[in-house]
């Protein structure tokens, strides 16, 4: 069993359970070209860090179960995964408990999910460098403000300013 599966088969009898994918690097010989649906399993996960692995593709169904099982999840760190093809819907429904979503160089596109603005417990919300990303602050009930908000992309800046 490869190290990186190994991860996969964790037991949920943690009390929490904290995972970090280190960057894919070439000649290791430990490829992961997609998130296997399993982890989405592990319904005491409240770390998921996948940032800088560019060849991981983020499919549409499996962020569904992430958002679906996950419902301890503080910590989401996804930037430079490839969610190109991700329908920006399934993220409508994160867990409330969500801190912290990075979300930069993933390739998104589309409009925002406004209510993400509303997780009543984020703080940091990175979303730079999603060149076809556009969305809108919302203008009122605001339950906790962002105190780390990244973007660097037009749409969005220039929806801020209307």
């Amino acid at each position: 069993m490869s190290r990186v599966m190994h991860c996969f088969s964790l037991s949920n009898s943690f009390p929490m359970i904290r995972i970090h994918i280190l960057p894919i690097v070439a000649g290791t010989g430990c490829f992961l070209r997609q998130l296997p649906s399993e982890i989405s399993h592990l319904s005491k996960l409240v770390s998921l860090n996948l940032g800088n692995n560019p060849e991981v593709k983020l499919e549409t169904r499996i962020l569904e179960g992430l958002v679906r099982n996950l419902t301890m999840l503080e910590q989401l760190d996804l930037d430079s995964v490839d969610m190109s093809a991700m329908t920006l819907g399934s993220m409508a429904n994160l867990s409330n408990s969500l801190i912290s979503l990075s979300l930069s160089s993933c390739g998104l596109q589309g409009n925002f999910p406004e209510n993400i603005f509303f997780l009543p417990n984020l703080r940091t919300l990175k979303l730079a460098y999603n060149q076809n990303l556009t969305g809108f602050f919302p203008k009122e009930n605001w339950s906790n403000p962002l105190q780390v908000f990244g973007c660097l992309f037009h749409e969005f800046l220039r929806n801020i300013a209307t």
